[in-house]
């Protein structure tokens, strides 16, 4: 156990490694569910506003590593990097992560047309979706990235580091929501918190762990920062939308 050993030993020492796998399970699969409630906020707040509620750029960061995983990691040379696939509840959380993207891309799509333009925005969203997967599947392959767990990580904290931007960028918050902030922040600590719990499942040691947890840390100071900024930036009766 690289970090904290003393406290992971006297909280999970006399539980068996069965046990703590399922308990790591629920605090990851926990997560999961924060960043779905998350999702669906966005994607509401966004409809009433008029306005995207996520930066463009993580919408197709996520959209395009969760295809990759949802297929196993299609496209990665490497196949014993992917881990086992998906089944059961994980498979169902997933899922739900991927369509809810669908909608957010799409939902992007229509306000980003009506602007630019049908052709030009599709030509773009499609460049950049093929780009930014052919990327993470070759991160994945070139650092033996097991499940893609480091650039999984890379990827919460840009998206967090543009979330910020994206606040800082409307004065008022508008089309922001400030409990999907409070949701993807939970979510993202409740996955650390099960990644700690049981790390060996992930092949979470050495370099590899201080990598994860470091990043870990910078979205949970970005995160509390977004909070913040929609805390004072939003009107209080818009706080709960």
């Amino acid at each position: 156990m690289g970090l904290l050993p003393d406290v992971h030993s006297a909280l999970f020492g006399s539980i068996s490694p069965t046990d703590l796998i399922a308990t790591a399970g629920r605090a990851l699969l926990l997560g999961h569910v924060l960043w779905i409630l998350a999702y669906g906020l966005i994607l509401a707040r966004s409809a009433r506003a008029g306005l995207l509620g996520i930066p463009l750029a993580a919408i197709i960061l996520n959209i395009s590593w969760e295809a990759l995983l949802y297929g196993n990691c299609a496209g990665v040379g490497l196949r014993d990097l992917c881990g086992p696939g998906l089944s059961g509840e994980w498979s169902l959380a997933l899922s739900f992560i991927l369509g809810l993207d669908i909608l957010l891309l799409a939902q992007a799509f229509v306000l980003t047309a009506s602007v630019s333009g049908p052709s030009r925005t599709a030509l773009v969203f499609v460049v950049a979706l093929v780009v930014v997967y052919v990327l993470h599947a070759n991160l994945i392959g070139l650092t033996l990235d097991y499940r893609g767990l480091v650039d999984s990580w890379i990827m919460n904290a840009i998206m967090s580091a543009l979330f910020v931007r994206l606040a800082l960028g409307r004065p008022n918050g508008e089309g922001l929501s400030w409990l999907a902030a409070l949701a993807k922040f939970l979510g993202s600590q409740m996955v650390t918190l099960g990644l700690w719990i049981a790390p060996e499942p992930y092949a979470l040691t050495g370099v590899r762990s201080v990598v994860v947890y470091g990043l870990a840390a910078v979205v949970a100071g970005l995160d509390l920062w977004y909070i913040g900024l929609l805390w004072r930036r939003l009107p209080p009766h818009e706080r709960a939308a």
